[in-house]
């Protein structure tokens, strides 16, 4: 019984490895497995996923190495609680804050998960340290959220200040060309903007089928809805401008 789970979390790991591994090659061409809006939202708060993407490749590759060792038995011990204990981290952020799921994410979370069970039926209770470890990560994040608000799902939704001209000069252009832009307070979302490195406005979040966009300024703002809604006659329109500060108005030269 022990030599089939052996062989199992053999396959389990080298599956997991594939899996990373087509993800890092399909990202270094601007690709992904993973297109669910859940995917696509959860990328919008990691400032560099490859890094991510290395780390797990890495401990799936010594995973795979120290399964061939009854001495580093412990080693693999290790490696699967510190890999479980950030999946808790990251299964939180999805189900926690931004309410929505990566699937490339909980496919991984699910073979260290499976991994840890057969460790288990084997009677290594240490293991019971490892989903302990997951739980109190969890429990961690749901307990101190971050407060990330929900962005409403519409198409256009534009993240806007009362006191933003640009905000003004935006909405304006939406209205004159009938855009349909739902519109949110800066104050509502200020800790989602935060988490996306974001402290001015307006904010343009366009929801397209299973991708999500953002863009900041007015000036990006416009020429990205010029070109979805191109008039039938070329016009002037002034680019210039841009963005306000958040909370702190806008500066000479934005």
């Amino acid at each position: 019984m022990e030599k089939f789970f052996r062989h199992a979390e053999r396959i389990l790991y080298f599956i997991g490895l594939l899996f990373v591994i087509t993800e890092i090659m399909l990202q270094c061409s601007g690709k992904s497995l993973c297109t669910s809006s859940g995917c696509r939202t959860a990328e919008l708060f990691v400032s560099n996923s490859m890094i991510l993407l290395t780390a797990g490749a890495a401990a799936f590759l010594c995973l795979i190495f120290t399964s061939f060792f009854r001495k580093l038995t412990s080693a693999r011990f290790l490696i699967l609680t510190s890999a479980l204990s950030v999946e808790g981290y990251l299964v939180a952020f999805q189900s926690f804050v931004i309410r929505e799921f990566c699937l490339f994410c909980m496919a991984v979370f699910v073979v260290f998960v499976l991994s840890v069970l057969m460790n288990i039926l084997q009677k290594r209770l240490e293991y019971t340290v490892s989903l302990a470890g997951f739980l109190c990560v969890l429990s961690a994040v749901y307990l101190v959220n971050p407060g990330v608000d929900e962005i409403p799902r519409e198409r256009y939704v534009l993240i806007y200040s009362k006191d933003c001209p640009h905000c003004e000069e935006t909405i304006k252009f939406c209205r004159e060309r009938n855009i349909p832009v739902s519109m949110i307070d800066a104050r509502k979302v200020v800790g989602t903007l935060k988490s996306l490195g974001l402290d001015v406005v307006p904010v343009l979040v366009c929801n397209d089928k299973d991708e999500r966009e953002i863009f900041a300024g007015s000036e990006k703002i416009k020429e990205y809805l010029i070109s979805l809604h191109a008039p039938s006659e070329p016009e002037d329109i002034d680019f210039s401008g841009g963005m306000c500060t958040i909370f702190s108005g806008c500066g000479e030269g934005k």
